[in-house]
């Protein structure tokens, strides 16, 4: 992790700052001790309070930490509001990192962005198989669903499974490609909805593949 010390100088910092692309950075001592840290706003301040700021020890500010193994959801307010939190390491003797807005942020980007795409491949499918009749959803789903408005990604599977079905679709896919690939993403779909704790994005290559196909054969926004 990026530090400086109390005793290194402004110009030091903000040339870190600068070469890192950071907004903040820990002051640590030479015994490995946590003294807060420094921001452009830290050093703005301490500017307009003192005529000269040679050292980071001036223009250090206090700042809040939290345990490796804290909640992040009951400090999220708390990180939007001061721009970023640092995380002690597992035996709270060491800084080891940090969490900022801008990480908050990308966060819900990688968690949102497969929820979105997976509802525009459900919309896009649905969309198409209203042609199909309900006497025939019915029938390939067990009487568990009742018409197109009411499948989910699993169920497509079941209707689709049957190629004469498929065919009713009126797309130029491969029949077995198209089938797995809606499978896939209906499996993934599961594993999210039952909070899988690990993230997906080594997964979204799937997604990908069935809404380019579902693009090309329905270009309809």
């Amino acid at each position: 992790m990026v530090s400086v010390r109390p005793t290194d100088s402004i110009v030091l910092a903000r040339t870190l700052m600068l070469r890192y692309n950071y907004s903040q950075l820990a002051v640590i001592d030479d015994d490995g001790t946590f003294q807060g840290a420094i921001s452009w706003e830290s050093i703005a301040k301490a500017q307009m309070a003192h005529q000269a700021v040679p050292t980071v020890d001036q223009a250090k500010q206090t700042v809040p930490d939290a345990a490796y193994d804290e909640l992040v959801l009951p400090r999220i307010d708390e990180i939007s509001s001061r721009g970023f939190i640092f995380i002690r390491s597992r035996d709270g003797k060491t800084i080891a990192g940090i969490v900022t807005a801008a990480d908050l942020t990308n966060r819900f980007g990688e968690i949102a962005r497969p929820f979105t795409m997976i509802e525009e491949c459900e919309r896009r499918l649905r969309r198409r198989v209203k042609r199909i009749a309900a006497d025939i959803i019915e029938a390939a789903t067990n009487k568990r669903h009742k018409d197109a408005g009411s499948l989910t990604l699993g169920a497509y599977v079941h209707v689709f499974k049957d190629e004469k079905h498929f065919l009713l679709l009126d797309w130029p896919l491969d029949h077995a490609q198209f089938v797995q690939q809606v499978k896939d993403v209906a499996d993934i779909r599961n594993k999210m909805m039952h909070f899988s704790p690990d993230p997906i994005p080594s997964e979204w290559g799937a997604i990908d593949g069935l809404l380019a196909m579902l693009h090309a054969v329905d270009p309809l926004p």
